[in-house]
């Protein structure tokens, strides 16, 4: 899922697309909801391609929210290793909780869109999101933790950024918000085992 994740943001205007398609089918694969079981790595391919297809729009303030969040870092960044003041400093340090918490709190108002009845909006989405994180922000801070050592040892090791780090996020993504808002870890296991609830 993870590589299907990179090539379908490969244009760049897709990005949104491609993670609204991740979490839409590995919530359906993690809660089983399409069947009430495990899928197959053939099944999960379909729903993030129809995932895909049909996100295409819906995402691109996903996709936008991520290039602002990238370009403004990056000029901070640069600004600041060419100046080296302590303003640019902090914006540079702001950047990077930013390209931590950003994608985090996208994936959590993409939770948000899939498994509500009527598609709430971008903004929608984003409110119930940080509404939901703050609910409980101990296990907030957790889930940023662990993205953020993953987004550090892919810059460390490359191939994990495409063949693991989205996916595992995502995962983690969808079972966090299951425990926050859904109806709880007993619904995953059992969709794990096939069992009917």
């Amino acid at each position: 899922m993870s590589v299907l994740f990179v090539l379908g943001s490969l244009p760049v205007v897709t990005t949104g697309a491609s993670l609204m398609a991740l979490s839409e089918a590995l919530t359906t694969v993690v809660t089983g909801e399409n069947r009430g079981g495990p899928t197959s790595e053939r099944e999960r391919v379909s729903l993030f391609v129809s995932s895909f297809r049909e996100s295409l729009v819906r995402g691109l303030p996903y996709t936008t929210a991520i290039l602002v969040v990238a370009l403004v870092t990056s000029v901070y960044g640069v600004a600041f290793v060419s100046a080296q003041t302590p303003t640019l400093f902090l914006g540079s340090l702001i950047g990077l909780y930013a390209v931590v918490i950003v994608p985090v709190w996208l994936l959590r108002a993409a939770s948000v869109t899939v498994r509500s009845p009527a598609t709430p909006g971008f903004r929608a989405s984003m409110k119930e999101g940080i509404s939901i994180a703050l609910e409980r922000p101990y296990f907030s801070v957790l889930q940023l933790t662990i993205v953020g050592l993953l987004g550090l040892l892919s810059t460390f090791f490359p191939a994990l950024a495409v063949v693991f780090a989205p996916g595992a996020i995502t995962v983690l993504e969808v079972i966090s918000y299951e425990e926050l808002a859904g109806r709880g870890a007993t619904d995953i296991a059992t969709a794990y085992r096939g069992v009917d609830a």
